[in-house]
């Protein structure tokens, strides 16, 4: 089995994985701590857009 055959074959298995049970999938491969700075990325740059809104919002009216 030559490399590119088995990372095709891990690949498989780990989307596999996530559709059957993506929590117990992302535990598993150890993506945990990515997750949570994807979640804290996403509610940071929500905020800033929400306050970047708001300020505007003020100067305009």
């Amino acid at each position: 089995m030559s490399k590119e055959d088995l990372q095709q074959k891990i690949r498989r298995q780990m989307q596999a994985d996530f559709r059957s049970d993506p929590r117990e999938a992302i535990e598993r491969f150890g993506l945990t701590t990515t997750v949570q700075r994807g979640v804290v990325r996403t509610v940071v740059a929500a905020g800033v857009i929400l306050a970047g809104f708001l300020i505007w919002a003020a100067i305009h009216h």
